[in-house]
């Protein structure tokens, strides 16, 4: 963090893409393109392989937000260093809904009641048989990632006025996931879909209903 007379600069210093690096993954054109996209989506400028974020002083706290998931977003790219995954995951929950007729908005922040903008991967809307519905994606679930939705999330609640639920997709098409993850989402009355599982009559119902 650098900070200017009247601004503040946040820097990862290159430790991102060097870490993406060694978990084997090198940067092609579907994946520059995936990387930009995410770097857009939260305002965050590269220089190189540094990644970094400007804003006035006053609005510190929404951009340190935005930088630290823009990291973790970036960060989650590692799963596209297999050669098994072809796609980035939000991409295939994209062909997913669309094959199946399921309307969504992509891309969407929210304020929540700490002032803190909370991304969401697409929102799906109100239906007489569904509430609003915010997805989220975790391309490779694990506490840490699954505790920063969570906080994401009760933020978001406590400011919303209308009923609203969380879905969390979850990739286990290389790895099995902890069933403690799913508990825990579950505690806080969010909706997980495992990858393998959303084809399942009850998930469909969830999203497309």
């Amino acid at each position: 963090m650098k900070p200017g007379k009247n601004s503040v600069t946040f820097s990862d210093d290159c430790a991102t893409s060097r870490r993406l690096e060694s978990h084997g993954m090198t940067v092609t054109e579907s994946r520059l393109a995936v990387l930009k996209d995410i770097l857009n989506q939260f305002g965050i400028e590269r220089n190189g392989d540094e990644l970094t974020l400007t804003s006035d002083t006053a609005d510190f706290a929404d951009a340190e937000n935005r930088f630290l998931q823009a990291i973790i977003k970036v960060g989650d790219m590692s799963m596209l260093g297999q050669s098994h995954v072809q796609t980035y995951f939000a991409d295939d929950i994209r062909m997913f809904f669309n094959a199946n007729n399921i309307r969504y908005v992509e891309d969407v922040q929210f304020r929540g009641k700490s002032g803190l903008l909370c991304p969401y991967d697409f929102v799906l809307p109100f239906t007489s048989k569904q509430p609003e519905r915010f997805c989220t994606s975790i391309t490779r679930p694990s506490q840490r990632l699954i505790s920063g939705t969570l906080f994401s999330w009760e933020d978001t609640q406590a400011a919303r006025k209308t009923p609203s639920e969380l879905v969390v997709f979850l990739n286990d098409s290389d790895r099995r996931i902890d069933n403690q993850l799913i508990t825990a989402l579950e505690k806080y009355n969010a909706y997980p879909i495992k990858w393998s599982e959303r084809e399942f009559k009850e998930n469909l119902y969830k999203l497309a209903s």
